[in-house]
């Protein structure tokens, strides 16, 4: 045991309500429907030392309820006065204190005094002279008033530096609302809290770490009964009795007080927690056990005690008062012995065996001696069943209790000897229930040897090997005591003979053997491991030796990988793998950081996922820090520099003075982290987390993280007996509890490297019985057998099943070394750089430098590997999976829209785009800003909105200069047309409009036309009769040439195009009578664009009465030619096969790849693909020799494709 002076532990109260249910929406907390904010208000506070300074706030704007911050500790301050003002001289004040009533005695003040004068109020409220370490102060204040009576409460509040974690649940009717909630309480004493009407009781837990004292501590007055401090926090609700609340802890397990019933409305729930100096119990007298009556006593001046007081404000939606729990539950939950000793002899621990109702105790062959005084009294820890029993210690020599001893908190004296110095027989205890129920029990005394030593084991028909937990034979070997496994290769019937302290007796694999005739004891060869324990003759102090059967071949069947039962675990996740949608594999939010999890246990594909935006955690303890950061580094951020937030600082923060890192499973989550960036472990961390992994104290999901979290950190000696342990935790079902912790512990096995038939019993396997008793019809998991989640998906079993396939935990694979930084620097000195810029090139460079530096480092090398991972990820989309962290999946959906539809925009846009562009800049701007940065082109977004507002502008001016000098009442409606665009455009884009004076001249012209009723209209002649005429076109990428056969008669030819906007043709050229040809390069002084479709009209005119007349027209449609493509990237894969990849050409209808076998052979179509997005191919298996690949794009006009350039040929060789 650890010397308590270097192992003070923190603590916490878990308190059983749902907090701050309903004050997220800022609702007020009373449920009184008059508004009396005018009735009463407090002004100032005096009494403090002003030099500290106070805040007094209205918490969720409610009058009712005022916090006093105050920025020192309040056990000092001898009076305070709330100054305030009422409403009206009628109101009559009354006032009480959480503090006035009680039997702790140090917590009990006086009752505050009320004065008015007029409609100004003083409450003054003296603190007492008892020695506590008070930290709150509530004040109740009734007003009465016109016949009704109001309560408003003035909570003074302290400031502490004690880091209390406070956690909240609502355990109502037994069913956890709020998963366990955390709430650190680091610089209030007082938390607020609004339940339901159902919740009608509450309980308290408080978890004590603090280890117990051994060997001798010469005169350390301070810490040598410290530990005795686990048993006395107190609570008690709206000032009544206190009633005394068991321990937590590592070795305690959990524990919780009698329910504590609730009124409707306003409820004070009070818990005090002893804290002498540092934390513990003080012995001010100099410990001498002969001085003290039994060893313990809290009266007189042996011990001296504080306690800090720590004040929930509960307000309870209505219902009738809650009841406290009345059973008759009489059990013992835990015992525990330890012998009193003091400055000479040391506090030893003793072993107790339980079998049924029956308690053993074994005590050595000799009681503790120092000279002539023999030590004959221990300390019993008792903890009932039930929060609500009691527990006393009944003498078979008197009926006085306190003639045996006295008690604090779980801890009773006792004396273990007759009158005449002989050892008892036993000790009685009494347990009473909450009903009056009582039973006793008697805790027999055995003093016999503890000695389970092994001398020499020696094998028949077996040859011993060394064992290193790898399915690999052994090394020959003897037998060692010191050595606890080997590995055995049998050769027949095996037997063993056992040379062990007198009076022990052999168990193998934990039945009772007994010898043959020689002396050997039989083993069991079918058996994957036989695990024979020597138990002393006290029948609890034992050795442990476990014997693994090795095959003839050298293979171990304990380490081998079941491939039988990693097909199960694939088969259970059928459902996870097959049955989700698209949106289900890519919402990696709702169920937070366990989102990604789930996905890396299971290989799921992450790419262009949204996940859970850590950024919007609250963080309470370590478990926040450690598991956030998990989330960053499994998708591949950086955890020291993640938006300006050093999260592994933050860890770091969390850890106390003793190491620790918050209440339950902080310190695994804590250690996941550490090892996930690469830190250095330290041991206190170490020790706490394996602790947990030994024992079942913290609940059954916590252990089996924490054997997976040190199953790389310990010897293989030190780990197999605890991996193997989980069996004997097994259910009679084969299983280890619900669906969530049946998860843990697959995650568990996964990390031991023990074959999973291992844990199969005469139920069946493991998973049989986990898909048989928590799994649907539909591949579905069911918490309790009969519920089917309503997610589906139950977190821990998805990523259980992972593990299982995967043959480790998932936590661990992410685990940071040396080697995988020294992998990751030569992997990124090899990336493929050719399309990164410069200032990319740089950083990647830069990053590897520092890499480097610290590659030879055993530890602390974190932020320079996910620097470089990060540099890696900024040119090479193997490290970049493009995910999203956000606030919800809607948002990432939002931003993949976005991306996609300025992805899909050209590369010149046209005015009929005009709504198409305003609505996604619409859509972009409704993303918050924080996550807008997820939009990889926004830039050509906003370039493409301001290139349609010129457009815009232009298109307006064009129509107005194409208006006629003489205004008919023809042209009303573009007139009008033009008027609307016009309006529609902003302030800056009408600055642009320089001609818009014409448009109002020619609006006054068709006003003045309506007005005289004239209306002209040439019509021209048609009646002329000629050829037939045909237009054709050939095109580049940026220009169509139009061909057409000359038609008689004709004076020359008018070439237009169709304007989208105005649906109208617009002439762009007039050719005279002798050509019949022209080339298009732009349009309305815009060059063409690549890939376009143009609609193209040519006409043949004559002139008559000096005006053009049509006689012929042909419309057409032309399009450019596509970009050239680029061939991005030519490889090999397997089967002799050749991948090609692209550059996607917007516009196009598709691709051809043709290729030769031979520099001077000829090209032929090798593929041809339709579809302007699949922009890779895979050819089919070649011969040996050297291949020359290029693609071109083509685009489909009526049957017609117009071709690009091709690309560039890359050539490749197939060996």
């Amino acid at each position: 045991m650890e010397k308590i002076d270097k192992r003070q532990k923190y603590f916490f109260i878990l308190i059983s309500v749902l907090f701050f249910f309903a004050f997220c929406s800022k609702q007020n907390i009373y449920a009184e429907e008059v508004n009396r904010n005018n009735i009463l208000q407090l002004d100032t506070v005096e009494g403090y030392d002003t030099s500290k300074g106070i805040e007094i706030t209205k918490p969720y704007g409610d009058n009712r309820l005022y916090f006093i911050q105050y920025n020192y500790g309040i056990g000092a301050i001898k009076e305070l006065v709330f100054k305030g003002k009422v409403c009206n001289e009628n109101v009559k004040l009354t006032a009480d204190t959480n503090l006035t009533v009680g039997d702790i005695e140090q917590v009990v003040g006086n009752k505050p005094t009320v004065n008015q004068n007029g409609n100004e109020y003083e409450i003054s409220y003296k603190m007492g002279d008892k020695k506590t370490g008070i930290n709150s102060c509530i004040i109740r204040v009734n007003a009465e008033y016109e016949g009704n009576e109001y309560e408003y409460m003035f909570a003074f509040v302290a400031k502490t530096t004690a880091k209390n974690n406070i956690l909240l649940k609502d355990y109502t009717n037994n069913y956890v609302l709020d998963n366990g909630q955390i709430v650190q309480n680091e610089s209030k004493t007082v938390q607020v809290v609004k339940v339901g009407a159902d919740t009608k009781e509450v309980s308290v837990e408080c978890l004590r770490e603090s280890s117990k004292a051994s060997g001798v501590l010469s005169n350390e007055k301070s810490v040598l009964m410290g530990w005795l401090s686990d048993g006395l926090t107190y609570v008690r609700v709206n000032g009544g009795k206190y009633t005394r609340v068991n321990a937590s802890g590592d070795r305690l397990g959990e524990n919780w007080s009698q329910n504590i019933p609730l009124k409707a409305g306003l409820n004070i729930v009070d818990v005090s927690v002893e804290r002498a100096n540092s934390g513990y119990i003080r012995n001010t007298a100099g410990l001498d056990a002969n001085l003290i009556k039994e060893g313990l006593t809290l009266s007189g001046k042996e011990f001296n005690t504080k306690y800090l007081n720590y004040s929930y404000i509960i307000y309870r939606d209505g219902g009738e008062t809650g009841n406290p729990s009345i059973n008759s539950e009489t059990s013992l939950k835990y015992v525990e012995v330890t012998q009193l000793g003091d400055s000479r002899i040391a506090m030893a621990s003793y072993p107790v065996k339980q079998e049924n109702d029956e308690y053993t105790i074994a005590l050595p062959l000799q009681l503790p001696k120092s000279g002539t005084t023999v030590y004959n009294k221990i300390i019993l820890g008792l903890i009932p069943t039930d929060g609500g029993a009691t527990v006393e210690i009944l003498d078979d020599d008197a009926t006085n209790y306190t003639a045996c001893g006295d008690w604090i908190g779980m801890y009773h004296a006792a004396k273990v000897t007759n009158a005449d110095g002989s050892v008892k027989d036993s000790i009685k205890v009494r347990v009473t229930a909450s009903d009056g129920t009582k039973k006793d029990y008697k805790m027999h005394l055995l003093q016999t040897s503890s000695d389970a030593s092994v001398n020499k084991i020696t094998f028949k028909n077996a040859s011993l090997k060394t064992c290193n937990g790898k399915e690999e034979a052994g090394e020959d070997t003897s037998f060692t005591s010191d050595k606890k496994i080997y590995q055995y290769i049998p050769s027949g019937n095996v037997s063993m003979n056992i040379v062990s302290a007198e009076g022990t007796k052999v168990y193998v694999n934990d039945k009772l053997v007994t010898p043959d005739a020689e002396g050997n004891y039989s083993m069991d060869t079918t058996e994957m491991v036989n695990i024979v324990k020597v138990v002393a003759a006290d029948g609890i102090t034992n050795n442990k030796y476990y014997f693994i059967k090795e095959n003839e071949d050298g293979t171990v069947p304990l380490f081998a990988k079941s491939e039988t039962e990693i097909s199960k675990a694939k088969e259970m996740l059928t459902a996870w793998n097959d049955k989700r949608t698209v949106d289900e594999k890519k919402n990696l939010v709702h169920r937070g950081y366990w989102e990604v999890y789930m996905s890396r246990a299971t290989n799921s594909d992450m790419r262009g996922a949204t996940v859970y935006d850590i950024s919007t955690h609250s963080f309470t303890q370590g478990t926040d820090w450690g598991a956030c950061i998990l989330e960053l580094v499994m998708a591949g951020e950086n955890p020291y520099n993640y938006k300006g937030v050093n999260y592994v600082e933050g860890l770091k923060k969390c850890k106390d003075a003793n190491g620790n890192y918050g209440p339950f499973a902080s310190n695994c989550w804590a250690l996941m982290a550490f090892k996930a960036c690469g830190e250095p472990i330290e041991d206190s961390l170490l020790k706490s987390v394996l602790q947990s992994a030994k024992a079942n104290s913290q609940g059954d999901d916590i252990r089996a993280w924490c054997v997976s979290a040190v199953s790389d950190e310990i010897p293989f000696e030190e780990f197999l007996p605890i991996a193997l342990s989980l069996k004997e935790t097994q259910t009679e079902n084969g299983v280890w509890g619900n669906a969530y912790t049946n998860g843990c512990y697959a995650t568990a096995i996964a990390s031991t490297g023990v074959n999973l038939e291992y844990y199969s019993t005469d139920k069946g396997s493991f998973l049989d019985q986990f898909k048989k008793l928590y799994m649907d019809s539909n591949g579905m998991f069911q918490f309790n057998g009969s519920t089917t989640y309503n997610d589906r998906y139950c977190k821990d079993a998805i990523i259980g099943l992972g593990d299982i396939v995967n043959q480790r935990s998932v936590w661990a694979s992410y685990r940071l070394t040396q080697e995988k930084l020294k992998a990751l620097i030569a992997n990124a000195e090899r990336l493929d750089t050719s399309n990164a810029t410069a200032e990319e090139k740089e950083e990647l460079n830069k990053a590897i430098n520092a890499a480097k530096e610290v590659q030879d480092k055993e530890s602390g090398f974190g932020n320079e590997y996910f620097v470089l991972y990060k540099a890696m990820a900024n040119v090479s989309e193997e490290y970049n999976e493009h995910l999203k962290f956000c606030d919800s999946y809607d948002t990432g959906k939002a931003i993949d829209e976005v991306n996609e539809e300025i992805n899909n925009l050209g590369d010149k846009v046209a005015l009929k785009d005009a709504d198409k562009i305003f609505d996604l800049k619409k859509k972009y701007e409704s993303i918050k800003e924080e996550y807008r940065f997820y939009v990889t082109d926004a830039d050509k977004l906003v370039k493409a909105s301001e290139e349609i507002k010129k457009l815009q502008v232009d298109d307006i001016c064009d129509r107005i200069n194409n208006l006629k000098k003489e205004i008919t009442i023809k042209d009303k409606k573009e007139i009008e047309s033009i008027r609307k665009a016009y309006n529609s455009l902003d302030e800056e884009q009408k600055k642009l409009v320089k001609n818009i004076d014409v448009l109002a001249n020619a609006e006054k012209a068709i006003k003045e036309l309506e007005n005289s009723n004239e209306d002209v209209q040439p019509v021209p002649d048609k009646n002329i009769n000629v050829n037939k005429l045909e237009v054709k076109f050939k095109s580049t990428t940026k220009q169509i040439k139009l061909t057409w056969n000359a038609i008689s008669k004709a004076n020359g030819y008018q070439v237009s195009l169709y304007n989208t906007k105005t649906k109208k043709y617009k002439v762009i050229a007039n050719v005279s009578k002798g050509k019949t040809s022209y080339t298009i390069k732009s349009f309305r002084n815009k060059k063409l664009s690549s890939a376009t479709k143009y609609r193209v009209m040519v006409k043949a005119y004559v002139v008559q009465s000096k005006k053009k007349v049509t006689i012929k027209s042909e419309k057409i449609i032309a399009s450019t030619a596509p970009e050239k493509v680029v061939l991005r990237k030519t490889t090999t894969v397997a089967g002799k096969r050749v991948r090609l990849r692209w550059n996607k050409i917007k516009g196009s209808n598709g691709y051809q790849i043709w290729v030769k076998s031979s520099p001077k052979g000829k090209y032929i179509l090798e593929k041809k693909i339709n579809g302007v997005n699949k922009i890779s191919f895979t050819t089919k298996k070649l011969k040996n020799g050297k291949y020359f690949f290029k693609i071109r794009a083509y685009k489909t006009i009526k049957n017609v494709k117009v071709y690009g350039k091709y690309s560039k040929p890359k050539v490749i060789r197939i060996k």
